[in-house]
């Protein structure tokens, strides 16, 4: 096992879904919240073809990934508040954050969907370790759900939004009970969702 390889099963220890910030390039720069799937030895993403993020993949197919514990960083790129304080630098081209893990990686269409391609990855190196170790907070694991939630609430269906109404409502008060910073914010996304047609109470 390379040494790359041994940092990447420490960063993505087993299989499953991991929240990443991908950075792109080709047609202009972007930072977005995605998801990465590891099976195995495959890495993977579902891109949607109506974003940014995949025409720039299609553009150019190198990417960059970010890894972060920051929740902070998710709400601001997924709302496109693209403040200074996101730590924003630029590697051959293509956005990365200096605060996060980020792995230069090549990004290869693998499979056509009807709404979405699927993407792998194969990283290339590792262009900055970052800081993301600090104590684990459930609170801020449950905005990250909490957020991409909302991502999902236009294209939930009506027996899909009343299923997840309840698990949004958890993740809203206990949220609130347990990160108290976050309150402000979560009364802007409680508004956002409510007004998609749910009954969500802060």
């Amino acid at each position: 096992m390379s040494v790359v390889e041994d940092y990447i099963n420490k960063v993505f220890p087993h299989n499953g879904v991991f929240e990443i910030i991908l950075g792109t390039s080709g047609i202009s720069e972007n930072l977005s919240p995605i998801g990465i799937i590891r099976d195995g030895n495959n890495y993977f993403s579902k891109i949607f073809r109506n974003t940014l993020t995949y025409y720039n993949l299609k553009a150019r197919n190198s990417c960059i990934i970010n890894v972060t514990h920051d929740p902070m960083i998710f709400y601001k790129l997924l709302f496109d508040e693209n403040s200074p304080d996101l730590g924003k630098k630029i590697y051959d081209g293509i956005p990365y954050l200096e605060n996060a893990i980020s792995i230069l990686s090549n990004c290869k269409e693998a499979e056509v969907k009807e709404e979405f391609s699927i993407f792998e990855y194969r990283f290339v190196k590792i262009i900055n370790e970052g800081v993301i170790y600090k104590a684990f907070s459930r609170s801020d694991s449950l905005f990250i759900d909490l957020l991409v939630h909302v991502t999902r609430l236009d294209i939930y269906s009506k027996e899909e939004l009343e299923t997840y109404s309840t698990v949004i409502q958890y993740e809203v008060k206990t949220i609130a009970r347990l990160s108290p910073n976050l309150l402000e914010i979560l009364r802007d996304l409680v508004a956002l969702i409510n007004a998609k047609g749910l009954k969500i109470s802060l």
